[in-house]
């Protein structure tokens, strides 16, 4: 619905680019999102929420720096929804596709080759050499991903972002906490903490 911000890096950027993409990215979304549960919970109607984002949550690209920023705030606004609509019925997940053949792609491609000083090539070379599958996936497949968040099949999926794309991050999310134990010790307190780190 919003489609892609501008591509560059963060110093190639000004602050209408900034402003452009948040609303885009930030706002937009929310606000299309507040909508749309309104009407669902108006019309007491049980169904599904897909937000359709990108793999830049998780791994970001030097040259996508709007989209890097604004578009982690969709995980947030995906987690929030599914805990707030889920006792009314409605599953809120989103969706991380990898490199996907579409005309951003060929936006990405261009600015690269345009910044590197090397050919429409070398540049698309350089991002299939990155997936293990050593190709860019076609809308069909990441269809295929929608259409399961989508359908009943996913009856107990909520709250999840999926990946849609060949793996090719190198980077995990990991949540770190610590496991404490207080001890009182007459007029002091003693606390130990071991840290424990979990793949989310």
């Amino acid at each position: 619905v919003t489609g892609p911000p501008k591509p560059g890096t963060f110093l190639e950027l000004g602050y209408d680019d900034w402003m452009t993409g948040a609303r885009s990215l930030v706002v937009g979304p929310a606000y299309m999102a507040k909508r749309v549960a309104e009407h669902m919970i108006k019309a007491q109607t049980k169904g599904r929420m897909d937000f359709l984002s990108s793999y830049v949550i998780r791994e970001p690209v030097p040259s996508l720096a709007l989209s890097d920023v604004c578009r982690i705030s969709s995980a947030s606004l995906v987690r929030t929804l599914a805990r707030e609509l889920a006792p009314r019925g409605i599953r809120v997940n989103g969706i991380m596709p990898g490199y996907i053949q579409t005309d951003r792609i060929d936006q990405v491609v261009e600015a690269t080759a345009r910044r590197r000083g090397i050919s429409r090539a070398q540049a698309l070379a350089e991002i299939e050499s990155m997936i293990p599958l050593g190709r860019i996936g076609t809308t069909e497949e990441l269809a295929r991903v929608i259409l399961f968040l989508g359908s009943e099949v996913s009856s107990y999926v909520s709250g999840k972002l999926s990946s849609s794309g060949a793996n090719f991050w190198s980077s995990i999310f990991l949540t770190w906490f610590s496991i404490c134990s207080i001890i009182k010790k007459g007029s002091a307190i003693e606390i130990n903490c071991s840290p424990i780190s979990v793949i989310v």
